[in-house]
């Protein structure tokens, strides 16, 4: 089994499977060697990819299963074997209070239609939900997602909000990096989610999506931080938050200067009892929507400003690691900014 979900990886580190050390996660995918910090870790061409498009009702994950469904019998012997041996998780899965299981169950008949495959209802039904767990989008920095594909090998690799790899897609392949160095025998990472999220928002996100609780060590902190009655916790935060986020949804609907926002986003961290440091959420990602809208408006010098502010304040705070890629893509960001300054300079 090993062989099947190994196939055309191409990977110098020795990656072997064995049973994760993370709560209830089963196997993981493990460095055989040192992995340097920052270094292509592995590559892998995806056994099958699909466009979300919302072509049919059920959107992003009923087109995945058609379009595997729709190369039944043309995949390798190996990526058919690791296909049917992907954890689904279809029990966790149907007891989320999240999920609508009748649309479900309407998407999975609907699939049997378009795609007119020989296959039993059961084993229908476990592929569906094999493929909502296990599927990784197809995209690459400063780029939105273009699809999803299915790489056995990337399958074996376990999530955690503190994870020390990340990937990207570079052409046809899925490529993994290592965001720190990563011991010998060390289980290689990744983030389902956006781990820059508050616990809250990861403990809900990981709920809905994937029916587990993380056990990494960030989220160990995050529960005794809860626990223990930590200030980001405090119900005072959650008003701050809402009014935050009310800020750019009025702006959204015309009804709050663009100028303004920035100066009120200034005024409700500042109140007294809400102490907010600058890395919290979802302050950070709150400065990064302005600056993407004063992009828009070509306002390039308040984008700079707060491109700076992001490169050299926040993120060294949020992300300790330098090779972070939340902190490469800030940089990208940041030097796209400057790339247009310069071009609008020489006009």
């Amino acid at each position: 089994m090993t062989d099947a979900f190994l196939e055309g990886v191409k990977c110098p580190y020795q990656p072997y499977i064995a049973d994760s050390k993370m709560h209830k996660a089963g196997s993981g995918l493990f460095a055989g060697k040192e992995i340097p910090a920052g270094v292509e870790v592995f590559r892998a061409m995806p056994a099958v990819s699909a466009v979300d498009a919302n072509e049919l009702r059920g959107g992003g994950i009923t087109n995945r299963s058609a379009e595997l469904l729709h190369q039944y019998g043309q995949l390798s012997k190996n990526h058919w074997k690791a296909t049917w041996a992907l954890e689904s998780h279809r029990k966790l899965m149907k007891q989320s209070k999240e999920l609508d299981l009748a649309a479900i169950n309407a998407d999975i008949r609907l699939l049997r239609e378009v795609t007119k495959c020989d296959i039993s209802e059961d084993d229908l039904q476990e592929l569906y939900w094999q493929i909502n767990v296990n599927w990784h989008s197809v995209e690459s920095p400063l780029q939105p997602p273009l699809g999803s594909c299915l790489v056995p090998s990337a399958t074996l690799i376990n999530h955690s909000c503190d994870s020390n790899t990340h990937h990207f897609s570079e052409g046809p392949e899925l490529v993994f990096r290592s965001s720190c160095k990563i011991a010998k025998n060390e289980e290689i990472m990744i983030s389902y989610i956006v781990p820059t999220q508050s616990f809250e928002e990861r403990h809900k996100a990981l709920r809905k999506t994937y029916a587990f609780d993380c056990q990494c060590r960030k989220c160990i902190k995050g529960i005794k931080e809860f626990l223990a009655g930590n200030s980001i916790f405090d119900p005072q935060i959650h008003k701050a938050k809402s009014e935050l986020r009310a800020l750019f949804d009025a702006f959204a609907h015309g009804t709050q200067e663009l100028d303004g926002i920035e100066t009120r986003m200034r005024e409700i961290c500042r109140e007294p009892g809400k102490p907010w440091p600058i890395d919290t959420p979802p302050l950070p990602e709150l400065y990064d929507l302005l600056a993407m809208i004063f992009e828009n408006k070509q306002r390039w010098g308040k984008a700079l400003q707060l491109r700076l502010k992001i490169v050299y304040i926040i993120d060294p705070l949020r992300f300790p690691e330098r090779l972070n890629p939340y902190r490469v893509e800030s940089l990208m960001k940041l030097c796209q900014v400057e790339g247009y300054i310069r071009l609008k300079d020489q006009d």
